[in-house]
């Protein structure tokens, strides 16, 4: 019986010193690096102002194909789990696609699109800050919820009267959003998954001999990405 006894508390002490250095474990501040490739969520309509000096402006409406734009990332993230706790991060972000002009009005009058119609070019370089909250599933699982702000540059590409050409348009772009994600770390590897929706506002124009052309407008949608990193600690 005292043997029974003794066995029984030796394996809820021990069983307790595992909880509490797994915990532990957990509770020291981590810090991954990760790259990441998904797909993002970009504009299929573009309102586009056109000023022709000396003429009436007028609204030109380009709708493109609805695929989404390729999306690859560099980020930092680190926190403390215990087994939840805040994270932080920063991570840069490139977004591209080739866009096909399928539709086309001015002034609300459908307009034929050619056989060989311009391709038009999206693409964004930025970055963003990442804030929320993590929470331990075990050792080497972990979920992320986390906040996005960010912003960057954008280059768009604009069509001629004809759309069989088209001229290259800069400007920027300011996003915000929510994501979360699931990460499994084994040794100093990172292995994720995160979806993300978020608003993005965008501005862009390009100036021709005789006309300017201007974008102002804002899009949301859902994209995802996987991701494959380094946990440094």
């Amino acid at each position: 019986m005292l043997f029974r006894t003794a066995a029984a508390s030796l394996l809820c002490i021990a069983s307790v010193s595992a909880a509490e250095d797994f915990w532990l474990d957990e509770a020291l501040p981590f810090v991954d690096i990760r790259l990441g490739y998904g797909l993002v969520p970009k504009p299929d309509v573009y309102k586009v102002d056109v000023a022709d000096y000396g003429l009436p402006h007028f609204i030109e409406v380009n709708t493109v194909d609805s695929d989404q734009a390729s999306n690859l990332s560099y980020s930092i993230v680190g926190g403390v789990m215990d087994p939840v706790g805040p994270l932080i991060g920063i991570e840069m972000t490139y977004a591209s696609s080739s866009q096909e002009l399928i539709a086309r009005e001015i002034n609300g009058v459908a307009q034929p699109i050619p056989a060989d119609a311009s391709s038009l070019q999206y693409r964004t370089l930025g970055g963003s800050l990442l804030a929320g909250v993590g929470f331990a599933l075990d050792k080497r699982f972990h979920l992320e919820a986390l906040g996005v702000l960010g912003g960057g540059s954008l280059d768009l590409d604009f069509p001629n009267g004809a759309a069989d050409e088209q001229n290259d348009g800069q400007g920027w772009y300011w996003n915000a959003g929510v994501r979360g994600g699931i990460y499994f770390t084994w040794r100093r590897l990172v292995i994720g998954a995160l979806c993300e929706y978020g608003t993005t506002e965008y501005r862009a124009e390009a100036n021709w001999a005789n006309s300017n052309t201007s974008v102002n407008d804002s899009y949301s949608g859902l994209g995802w990405r996987m991701e494959i990193g380094y946990h440094i600690q």
